[in-house]
């Protein structure tokens, strides 16, 4: 075995000239001396080095995308990408519409007032629930929610009583870090409370907006008697949905700093009458 291994490097250690001579007078130019082991660690130099250089140009650059299944799945991921960011566009646009038709409604006076709001929750109910075979219980219960539903009319039903008249419970307690001033189309006022804290409903009434809006964040509007109409904005999370009824001081929302008209967590509370902004600094107590 040592006789070989001996044979072998005796063999690739073989020393040879390469001369280069003119052509013309066969002068010698250069004489360079080497071996078998010199040119098989020049050719894996060389392999190697072309392997890297191909790699860092397929690696490094665009031409990755030329090659097989690459590019195509390259391209989908793009697509994917693209239809995720549409998607998300439609979604903004669409909440956009909604709120500004919204506005456009109230500043117009175009609302839904609470007899409509009632009388509609009334209609969604089905025959079948209504025309059903009655039980002792069920008439205790029929009664009770009558006498709660009368009672509610005769306390609330407000439609000839001014607004200065009525209790309206404050949303919540804090300062008011931002006035009222219909001018810069600023048609409420903002409150400043710790986070986490909830936000109350102002007076009994129906929830006609639930929803999210780019500048405003998460908003909750709720319909009350005699053309009245609050709005709670820039809320973390919303805990009523649109039809729902809700008592005054019920927790509607909590506070919070969503939408892009926001730089803290703070409360937008606006009170609309008839159609009006009104400054709601004259008819609540926030502190």
């Amino acid at each position: 075995m040592a006789s070989k291994w001996q044979a072998f490097k005796e063999q690739i250690s073989e020393p040879y000239r390469v001369t280069v001579k003119r052509e013309e007078t066969f002068e010698e130019v250069k004489v360079y001396n080497v071996n078998k082991a010199n040119l098989w660690a020049l050719a894996i130099g060389v392999v190697l080095t072309v392997a890297l250089l191909t790699f860092a140009l397929i690696a490094l650059t665009p031409l990755r995308t030329l090659l097989p299944g690459f590019g195509a799945l390259n391209e989908r991921r793009e697509l994917v990408d693209l239809n995720r960011q549409l998607r998300e566009i439609e979604e903004t646009v669409n909440a956009q519409e909604a709120y500004t038709t919204n506005v456009q409604r109230i500043l117009v006076g175009d609302v839904e007032t609470y007899d409509e709001v009632a009388e509609a929750n009334a209609e969604a109910i089905p025959d079948s629930a209504i025309h059903t075979e009655r039980i002792p219980e069920d008439e205790e219960l029929r009664q009770e929610v009558a006498s709660a539903k009368t009672r509610y009319q005769s306390n609330t039903n407000s439609g000839g009583v001014p607004l200065d008249q009525l209790h309206l419970v404050a949303p919540l307690l804090g300062t008011i870090s931002s006035p009222f001033d219909p001018t810069d189309r600023h048609f409420g006022i903002d409150i400043v409370a710790p986070s986490e804290t909830p936000i109350k409903a102002t007076l009994d009434g129906y929830v006609v907006e639930a929803g999210w809006s780019p500048e405003n964040g998460n908003v909750v509007g709720i319909q009350h008697a005699g053309d009245l109409l609050t709005f709670y904005k820039h809320n973390s999370s919303v805990l009523k949905r649109v039809g729902d009824f809700v008592k005054a001081g019920e927790a509607i929302a909590i506070i919070g700093n969503t939408g892009t008209r926001t730089d803290g967590p703070h409360l937008h509370f606006e009170l609309w009458y008839r159609g009006q902004p009104v400054n709601p600094v004259g008819f609540v107590a926030f502190q």
